[in-house]
Order: C-alpha cells, then sequence, then structure tokens
C-alpha cells in the first residue's frame, strides 16, 4: 500500500504595494514582499512574493511578472498549488492564475507568472485594478493533500498569454473613422455623427429614444442643450470604448450625463475621480453636486470631508450656495454633531 499523502495545508496572504505608478520601469527591477508562513508546524515554510513592475527580463518587458518565492522549509521539497489574483476596487479578486503541483525544491526556488498582467492595463484607471494607486495582490497557497489529482496524467503546467482584447480600440476607432454612421447629434449648436446601435445598446435611455415613435427616431437627430460639447466627447469615448480619459478637467460634468443617460460604471467612476480631488473649496459644491445626481457614495464622502474640515468650509463661496437648501445644511449638521459625539465619547 503507498504511502498515505499528508493532509492538504491553506494558507493566505494579501499584500498592498503603495504608490505603484511610481515603481520602476526598468526591466528586471523586483519589488518583494514581506515575508509571511504558511503550513502549520508539518511543514514550518516562510513565502515572500516577487513582482517586477515592467516585466522580470526582456522579452516580458510591458507586463507584470509575479512569483511565489520559498523562503524557507522543513522538508527537501514539496508540492504546492497556489493561486495569485488581484483586488480591485470593488475587493473583488480578479486577473486570477494559478499553478498546479509546483514543486518547490530548497529554498530560493520560485514559481509563477513572467506576464502576470500587462502593465498598460494595471495603470488604466478605468479598469479599477489600482485603488488610489495601491496593487493589491492575494495569494492562496496548497500544500499536500493533493489526491484529487492522482488520477490525473502527469502535465508540464505552461503559461498561454492571451493577446490584449482590441474591442474597445476597434470600437473607438469606428467612431473616429465615421464609417456607416446613421444618427447626428446636435449638442449646444456641434453635431457629432454616431452610431445609433452603439448608443442603444450602451444606454437604455437613447434605447428608448430610437425604439419609440420620437422625434430623435423619426429624424435621425438628436439635439441636447444640457451638455457642454467637450464633456460628449469624452461620454462618446466611455459609450464607445468603455474607457473615460481627461476625468480630472470634466467629472462633474460626466456624473451629470451618466446620471441622465443611466451608465453606472461612468457614474461610479466620476464619483471616484471627483472624491479624489476633495478640497476646501469645493466640498460644498460637491455635496451640492451629489445629491443632485443621487450620486450616494459621492455625497458620504463629501459629507465625510465636510464635517473634518467644517470650520474652513463654511467660509468658502460654495458655502454661501449651500445654505439656499437648508435640507443639506441639515444633512451637514447631523453628521458633524455625530462625528462631535463619537470624540467626546471615545476621546
Amino acid at each position: 500500500m503507498g504511502e498515505r499523502p499528508d493532509p492538504m495545508v491553506e494558507c493566505g496572504f494579501t499584500w498592498t504595494i503603495d504608490n505603484f505608478s511610481s515603481c520602476s520601469d526598468r526591466v528586471g527591477h523586483i519589488v518583494k514582499s514581506p515575508i509571511f508562513s504558511g503550513g502549520a508546524d508539518r511543514f514550518q515554510v516562510d513565502w515572500a512574493l516577487q513582482l517586477y513592475p515592467n516585466g522580470v527580463e526582456e522579452n516580458c518587458k510591458g507586463y507584470v511578472s509575479l512569483y511565489l518565492y520559498l523562503v524557507s522549509c522543513n522538508k527537501a521539497e514539496i508540492d504546492v498549488n497556489f493561486k495569485l489574483s488581484i483586488v480591485n476596487r470593488f475587493n473583488v479578486r480578479c486577473r486570477t492564475k494559478k499553478k498546479i503541483k509546483s514543486k518547490f525544491i530548497g529554498v530560493n526556488d520560485n514559481w509563477g507568472f513572467p506576464s502576470f498582467v500587462r502593465r498598460a492595463e494595471l495603470l488604466d484607471k478605468t479598469n479599477g485594478l489600482l485603488v488610489e494607486d495601491k496593487l493589491r495582490i492575494h495569494c492562496i497557497i496548497h500544500i499536500g493533500g493533493f489526491l484529487e489529482y492522482n488520477s490525473l496524467p502527469s502535465i508540464e503546467s505552461r503559461e498561454v498569454v492571451v493577446p490584449e482584447s482590441s474591442l474597445a480600440v476597434d470600437f473607438w476607432q469606428l467612431y473616429l473613422n465615421q464609417k456607416l454612421v446613421d444618427v447626428a447629434v446636435e449638442v449646444n449648436g456641434k453635431e457629432f455623427m454616431v452610431h445609433k446601435a452603439v448608443l442603444a445598446a450602451r444606454s437604455p435611455v437613447f434605447a428608448s429614444m430610437f425604439e419609440t415613435n420620437m422625434t430623435e427616431s423619426n429624424m435621425n437627430r438628436v439635439v441636447i442643450t444640457d451638455i457642454e460639447p467637450d464633456v460628449f466627447v469624452e461620454l462618446l469615448r466611455f459609450m464607445y470604448s468603455d474607457k473615460a480619459e481627461n476625468l480630472e478637467k470634466v467629472a462633474c460634468g460626466l456624473l451629470a450625463c451618466a446620471e441622465k443617460y443611466a451608465l453606472e460604471r461612468l457614474k461610479v467612476m466620476c464619483e471616484e475621480s471627483i472624491s479624489a480631488n476633495l478640497s476646501v473649496e469645493n466640498a460644498a459644491d460637491v455635496l451640492l453636486l451629489a445629491d443632485l445626481h443621487r450620486a450616494v457614495w459621492l455625497k458620504r464622502q463629501a459629507l465625510d470631508f465636510i464635517k473634518a474640515h467644517a470650520l474652513e468650509i463654511t467660509r468658502t463661496d460654495g458655502w454661501n450656495t449651500l445654505i439656499k437648501y437648508p435640507q443639506l445644511v441639515a444633512e451637514a449638521f447631523k453628521s458633524l454633531a455625530a462625528f462631535i459625539d463619537d470624540t467626546i465619547t471615545f476621546g
């Protein structure tokens, strides 16, 4: 009778890398995680993660390379299953890659992924993979207990690099090339020729316009008077490519568009951008904007900011505008009162 495998041992570790965009983009530059333990008494294993922000070697340039590194172990060799994931802004693990029955032979051995994720994809804020420029990597390790694999033939684990999707680029190029456009949108005197099907697919509001007997459907023309042309360009960019650019300039206008045309993802992106730029000067205006467009998360961020900087904010022009809305002033006061009460209670 063969030797019974050790029961499986599992451990997990989350590594946060601050200021990721500031990491060196030199090929071969390495960032190491703190050492963490996993394996219980039977294995006595210490691990670390090693990340290369722009590839471990030249042929991996443009990718982030990521490896699990064996620091110490009380056994000559161990078989390990492990998964590495990115934790996105919604605290969801994504871009997961795994290795099955990787044999670590002695300390300093490592297994991983030379092309874990494209660097450009990681740095693209619209993908939500970095949270305030922090990269969070989650690792799950299973040591031993691989009975479920005993019936499978031995297969060498090889990484397959899937080409990056060009869908967003292709659709945006479709708009830029103006091929097969079939509806005109007039925005404060400026005309944009667009694709009815794209707008209808992306926004239920546009879909309703084009599917009913409204003027827009009959005339193949939409007139918009409450959006500025530069904001509408960014709205189109999002609807065609699912990406938002120039948010630092147009996030407030885009938030209104996202609410009007029921674009929830764009709305969240705008809320996040506006929140990141909260200041004493604009906090009252942001609170009013968030309330107007039912941006619940942004409203909470603005209220929290106001209660932390109440005295300075009451001296701003934005506050003078806000006091015309008693309900919002009352909400700000309640938030501040709760903050003061907590400070007195726990201070």
